[in-house]
């Protein structure tokens, strides 16, 4: 009979066994009678289900644990990525109060900034994030008209740490200065955190819920992530805000020099130009030497400071961008002719010789700024008669390519003058530099010519440069790009053919005047005999008839 029974109660076990291990539920228990052989069987197999559901639930907290902690990550990068793609730092703050409610339930968001003038005070401001926003208006109310100082209430002690804060229960905090307005619309816990840049704290962000809420350490330790993030967004925007001031401010400072300027150069160019007048019509008249010797030399004082006061105004219009360039058609040749006609005169005086050499295959009209381009050229070949002693000035002009209707142009200006140092050349085209103070001194100047040359070949589509080595000269060179008409020919052909096979004799004293005129004569196709001098060019044209 008790054989029977015992096995009764074990095909019992074993049913319940079954039924357990079905049910996946390892919370429930078997039972049999204790005391028994059975009974110990059931409390065995029971320690081995708490072990199972302990371990169960270890790897369930894990994991629930690992999904929080990765939320809480996708969070901080969503956040950063919004703020960093907000045009201001209001839009900055409140999609980061809205992120942060939206994901983690709490339903009250608010800022606070440190005020500007206190810098220890934090003051209100109207950026919130509300559930219910009727259900909260009195608590908001409140809040917008309440200041707090250092380590007042859950703002405060964020202020006052520099560090994030948790609050349990708010009814229980006699420190919580809004305690009566929590109580009755039921605000229980609320944690906040400090927007820094560097050390300091610059805003405070505060959050509420209706329920109690237990410290969370790494809600805590990714905001404090948030609210750095928060200062290098507000540092970016304050000084892309600096920066758009000081450039408004710049702009209207070169607005306001620039009006000074075109009104002052009226006032002091028409008393000038009557100077540099009178002292042209004094010259005309019967004077003594000495008399004539000071005309000169007020004249040509009038004509410097004519000449520095144009360099300053028209560096002036083209920092200011109010300078602007005409587009017409002129006779390219007859301009560069022109301007080293002028100053040949002056290079004469010095026994310098001056030579242009326009490339036959440039067109003879073209389309662009004629003065814009006599002001560069004059700058350029002026400055190379004023630093070269002795020798030759060589201007020379060529074709670089022809795009679309347009012809690019290299402009040479090359000397045997002083030459320039490495450091030199670092610093020609900035505005108001020479080589040296020693520059200025010996040869006079504004250190503006260069600085405006810049600037004006760029602005019609070039590009200017220099070689040079000390004592051996200089090379200054630049590009400009000019409209071609449609009816421009880059070739002479009618010329070509009538002046093919001609003989000519070139004879100059100067190597490089028979080195340059012979270029031209054979691109025509001509034949020539060069001779520095009348009788060298007799005999060699008897030995070439002979």
């Amino acid at each position: 009979m008790a054989e029977h029974g015992t096995g009764t109660a074990i095909l019992d076990l074993l049913v319940q066994m079954e039924e357990q291990r079905n049910s996946h539920d390892f919370t429930s228990h078997v039972f049999s009678e204790p005391h028994t052989e059975v009974g110990q069987i059931a409390d065995e197999y029971n320690r081995v289900l708490d072990t199972i559901n302990s371990e169960q639930q270890r790897r369930q907290a894990m994991d629930a644990a690992l999904a929080y902690g990765a939320k809480l990550d996708a969070l901080f990068q969503e956040i950063a990525k919004a703020t960093n793609e907000s045009s201001t730092i209001e839009d900055a703050m409140q999609l980061t109060l809205d992120l942060i409610c939206r994901n983690t339930g709490w339903p009250v968001g608010h800022l606070y900034l440190l005020s500007e003038n206190t810098r220890h005070t934090l003051i209100p401001t109207s950026i919130w994030h509300l559930d219910y926003p009727e259900r909260f208006e009195t608590f908001r109310s409140i809040t917008e008209q309440t200041d707090f100082q250092p380590g007042e209430s859950l703002p405060g002690r964020v202020l006052a740490s520099g560090k994030p804060c948790w609050i349990r229960d708010a009814g229980q905090d006699p420190n919580f200065l809004r305690l009566q307005q929590a109580k009755d619309i039921g605000v229980k816990s609320g944690f906040g955190f400090p927007i820094i840049i560097g050390e300091q704290v610059v805003g405070v962000l505060e959050f509420f819920a209706t329920e109690t809420m237990e410290p969370d350490a790494k809600l805590l330790k990714v905001m404090g992530y948030v609210g750095i993030q928060l200062g290098r967004v507000v540092e970016r925007k304050r000084g892309e805000a600096t920066l758009i001031h000081a450039k408004a401010e710049a702009e209207a400072a070169t607005k306001t020099k620039a009006d000074f300027l075109a009104t002052m150069s009226h006032e002091i160019r028409t008393p000038l130009n009557g100077i540099i007048g009178m002292s042209d019509i004094l010259l005309g008249t019967h004077l003594s030497e000495d008399q004539q010797d000071c005309l000169l030399t007020i004249k040509d004082s009038g004509d410097a400071l004519l000449t520095i006061i144009n360099d300053i105004l028209d560096f002036s219009k083209i920092e200011a961008g109010k300078l602007t360039l005409e587009t017409i058609d002129f006779d390219f040749r007859e301009t560069v002719d022109a301007v080293v006609d002028l100053l040949g005169l002056k290079a004469q005086e010095k026994g310098i010789e001056l030579i242009s050499l326009i490339n036959p295959e440039i067109p003879t009209t073209v389309q662009g700024d004629p003065v814009r381009l006599r002001q560069v050229l004059m700058n350029l070949i002026g400055n190379a008669i004023k630093f070269t002693a002795q020798g030759e000035i060589v201007i020379q002009v060529v074709p670089e390519e022809e795009i679309s209707g347009t012809v690019l142009f290299r402009f040479m200006v090359t000397d045997t003058g002083i030459g320039i140092t490495p450091e030199g050349q670092g610093r020609l085209f900035q505005a108001f530099s020479q080589e040296d103070s020693s520059t200025t001194r010996k040869y006079g100047g504004t250190g503006l010519g260069l600085s405006i040359s810049k600037m004006l070949v760029e602005l019609m589509g070039g590009t200017i440069g220099v070689h040079s080595d000390l004592g051996q000269g200089s090379c200054f060179w630049f590009t400009i790009r000019f409209g071609t008409p449609q009816s421009h020919q880059l070739l002479n052909k009618t010329l070509s053919r009538e002046l093919e096979g001609v003989r000519i004799g070139l004879i100059d004293d100067n190597a490089t005047n028979r080195m340059l005129l012979q270029k031209y004569t054979s691109y025509w196709g001509m034949q020539s005999i060069q001779a520095e001098n009348g009788e060298k060019a007799l005999a060699a044209f008897r030995k070439g008839a002979s």
